[in-house]
């Protein structure tokens, strides 16, 4: 058996590491959506899934560009985030700031010897929307019964919903306020969402812990940049025990929490030509994607401290962009509605 172990370590994390990798173009589908605000793949990168601000959703077939189905939410959205750490979840946030929770799903039937799958959004909870107010930067963390919804922006706003369960009502959450010393525009969670990262264009990071019942407490205040310097982009890395921060210097830079004193130390450093404008995490391994501002594409594996492959991109550079559940496949759409993808 841990030989057994051994072999699916190799493979599944040392082997790609050292792997030839290239980024070739794969399609791409003239789907007419207007006002993009998200995209997703099915786990399998048989179906995409687009978010319109508009409130519509367009699911189509990733091998022809067929549209599969559509469906409305029945009001516009301001936002889409994902929902921490599942996959094909997602919150959605309206004009006013109320929050729905909703998971897609691809049901697969068969007729005789013809495959047909659709796809769907439900919600993940027996609820209307959530009147939320949300205002700021906010992420969610779901997972067994424990849903945490954290909001930063003058302050911190923490939402804990204790004995969350699928398709059953949400209870009246406990709700926990912490006074910031400014404004803070990044947040991610931490490792098993007990852990908040807060960080200002400035680059001064606050790391909060979450107590059992969700309340916030500042672990630790530490200024990651140099005076001057500032964040073009940060990210977590699968599991949340690393951040990605890229920086006005062209730099792109991994820090890691230590176990003396809970500080995060710089353990790997990456140099580019220009700004970081995206960092696209792999959502299973420790490799990520990183848009510059030249319209470069580039691919990144942090254990093996090197750029992998490069691409050069014709159609823009803020566009909305994801990158699939198991990384072989990456989608970018522009306000025409045009679909790119890569692989």
């Amino acid at each position: 058996a841990s030989i057994t172990l051994i072999f699916f370590y190799l493979v599944w994390i040392i082997a790609p590491m050292f792997a030839p990798a290239k980024i070739t173009p794969a399609g791409v589908f003239d789907l007419n959506i207007a006002d993009p605000i998200y995209l997703d793949a099915s786990e399998n990168i048989e179906i995409g899934a687009a978010f319109s601000a508009s409130g519509d959703i367009q699911f189509w077939n990733l091998a022809n560009g067929e549209t599969i189905a559509r469906q409305s939410v029945g009001r516009p959205l301001q936002r889409v985030i994902p929902i921490q750490p599942a996959t094909a979840t997602y919150g959605l946030i309206d004009p006013e700031g109320n929050f729905m929770i909703m998971t897609a799903s691809y049901p697969v039937a068969f007729s005789g010897e013809e495959r047909r799958i659709d796809a769907r959004l439900d919600p993940l909870f027996d609820d209307d929307w959530l009147p939320l107010s949300i205002q700021g930067n906010v992420q969610a963390y779901f997972e067994a019964d424990r849903l945490v919804i954290a909001e930063v922006s003058d302050e911190l706003i923490v939402r804990y919903f204790p004995e969350a369960e699928a398709d059953l009502p949400l209870v009246k959450p406990r709700v926990a306020r912490l006074s910031l010393p400014a404004r803070f525009e990044h947040l991610r969670f931490g490792p098993r969402g007990r852990l908040l990262f807060l960080m200002d264009r400035a680059g001064r990071l606050l790391i909060v812990e979450l107590n059992r019942m969700g309340a916030p407490t500042l672990a630790i205040e530490q200024q990651l940049l140099p005076p001057g310097a500032g964040v073009t982009a940060a990210e977590v890395l699968v599991g949340g025990y690393s951040l990605m921060l890229a920086g006005t210097d062209n730099s792109l830079t991994q820090w890691f929490a230590t176990t003396t004193n809970g500080q995060l130390q710089p353990i790997r450093r990456f140099e580019f030509d220009s700004e970081i404008r995206q960092i696209l995490p792999e959502p299973r391994r420790k490799g990520l994607v990183v848009i510059d501002d030249e319209g470069h594409m580039h691919l990144l594996h942090t254990t093996s401290n090197r750029i992998m492959a490069e691409y050069t991109l014709s159609n823009g550079v803020n566009q909305v962009t994801a990158l699939s559940p198991r990384a072989d496949l990456l989608l970018r759409i522009g306000n025409r509605g045009a679909v790119h993808s890569y692989q």
